[in-house]
């Protein structure tokens, strides 16, 4: 089954960056001398093509359901070469009703402005445009208050930008939305600052956050995200060094949050909490969480269930290895359920504060998950792993495939694609049953490359590594298929044999 989006949010549709083929396409600057002055003179259906160099100046989009793009939003060096500038209270503005037919694509959009006044930046206000394949980017300061997108009351789709290096003294330095019903999607963020969610923040909306990358972000709360009230779906991400005074990772205030799917590693807290915080709410299904700096997961005041997911390799600021805390907030304390998950020192691993409730369900195990790298902090601080499963991983086959929930069956949450977008749920371990893995990465017997098919390329890679020891090199640790000690003849057979099918 595919996890279904929230139904709210299935007004904002996605729109080709292209624009309408039927409209008529104004050219910048060869018809036109400014992108506003384009604007002004197209109609709904039009194509503004602005061509490579430097633009600067502010946007308004008037309300009209128009695309303007670069000559080719899918050429990263036309995207490089097509710069928006905005500087001196500069802004990007969707804030007359603007629909996902409006769509913005394909600039590399600078901020220059030291100190950036309120109102500076790309703003949704009442609308919900398309905004695509840019590249937007701080080169000095920040912004007063909110993030480097601002959406408030908005549907926006948010698809496919990156978005780096912004220091904010307020909500967010990537996204911020308010009362929004946002999708959030393939977008990258790093290097970003806020006092509130590093790369994302979101209050009382209602918000798809899905197949983002979220690195070395920065915040007192929520490093990566944090999400305040309302309803978040957080799907298939990578969550990876970002840090955060208390949580580092992502963090849900009195929300409904549904995370599948997602990889939530080497995050660094301070204090705290490396991966997860949540009050509220949570449906954690198919994560893998593991090698943060800190508690796993922190159910603080809420209800949690934690299933098909891995939680190893956590260690907090003060010493504990606690994977999991169960605590109260304001008086309200906490039950977590637990099931079909490989968690470091089993119930040992969870810490229960008086009042709360560890629900301890079946097929649940502690053992090493067999990660083709472990998490690894350098002296330098720096943080390496790679989190997919080798052959013989007990979380292989041991998940579950029956979690619908009762209490919201409108909703199916058992992932089709892993975090890499490979097929599940797959019979990883041969034994004719296709039962779903623990953790977010899928095992493919045979698929040594992890590009969610057996072909030649891994036959070449079982080759090279033919007589080499499995216990020393990691590459013939994954060319082990047979998992007996050794690379050869065997495992090019099986290789070959999962080929024909």
């Amino acid at each position: 089954m595919r996890h279904k989006a929230n139904p709210i949010c299935l007004v904002a549709v996605l729109v080709s960056t292209c624009g309408a083929a039927w409209g008529e396409v104004l050219r910048v600057p060869q018809d036109y001398p400014k992108i506003q002055s384009a604007i002004t003179a197209a109609k709904d259906g039009d194509v503004v093509v602005a061509s490579q160099g430097r633009h600067s100046g502010n946007i308004d989009f008037l309300g009209k359901a128009i695309t303007v793009r670069s000559s080719d939003p899918n050429n990263r060096d036309v995207v490089a070469g097509t710069e928006l500038s905005l500087a001196e209270g500069g802004a990007v503005r969707f804030e007359t009703g603007e629909s996902s037919q409006t769509v913005l694509a394909g600039f590399t959009i600078i901020m220059l402005a030291p100190e950036l006044p309120p109102g500076y930046g790309i703003r949704c206000i009442g609308s919900s445009p398309t905004i695509g394949h840019n590249v937007i980017a701080a080169e000095v300061g920040g912004m007063a208050s909110w993030g480097a997108l601002y959406c408030q009351n908005s549907s926006a789709v948010i698809t496919g930008n990156t978005i780096r290096g912004f220091e904010m003294p307020g909500n967010s330095g990537g996204v911020c939305c308010v009362d929004s019903c946002a999708w959030i999607i393939g977008n990258t963020m790093t290097d970003n600052m806020a006092e509130n969610g590093g790369a994302i923040y979101c209050a009382g909306s209602s918000t798809l956050i899905s197949n983002n990358s979220l690195v070395s972000n920065m915040a007192l709360e929520g490093g990566a995200i944090q999400i305040v009230g309302g309803r978040a779906d957080i799907v298939d991400n990578v969550v990876s060094t970002n840090y955060g005074g208390r949580t580092a990772g992502v963090k849900c205030d009195g929300t409904s949050v549904v995370m599948i799917g997602n990889v939530v590693s080497g995050n660094y807290s301070g204090t705290n909490v490396g991966a997860m915080t949540c009050s509220g709410t949570a449906l954690i299904i198919n994560n893998t969480i593991a090698g943060n700096k800190g508690i796993g997961v922190a159910c603080i005041g809420g209800d949690a269930v934690i299933l098909n997911s891995i939680v190893r390799d956590n260690r907090a600021a003060w010493g504990s290895s606690f994977q999991i805390l169960l605590s109260a907030d304001a008086g309200q304390p906490s039950t977590v359920k637990v099931d079909h998950c490989n968690v470091e020192g089993g119930t040992a691993g969870c810490s229960v504060a008086a009042g709360s409730t560890l629900v301890w369900a079946g097929g649940n195990i502690d053992a090493d998950p067999a990660f083709s790298q472990p998490p690894l902090w350098g002296k330098d601080g720096s943080f390496h792993a790679d989190l997919h499963l080798l052959p013989g991983s007990p979380c292989i086959d041991a998940g579950t495939n029956d979690i619908d929930n009762p209490d919201t069956p409108a909703v199916e949450t058992l992932p089709d694609k892993d975090v890499a977008g490979n097929p599940r749920i797959i019979d990883g371990n041969l034994d004719g049953t296709a039962t779903v893995d623990m953790g977010a990465y899928e095992y493919l017997p045979g698929d040594l490359n992890y590009d969610g098919k057996v072909n030649v390329l891994d036959l070449i890679l079982i080759r090279n590594s033919l007589s080499k020891d499995p216990a020393s090199v990691p590459a013939a640790r994954r060319a082990d298929l047979n998992n007996d000690g050794r690379v050869d003849i065997l495992d090019l057979m099986f290789a070959r044999d999962r080929m024909r099918r």
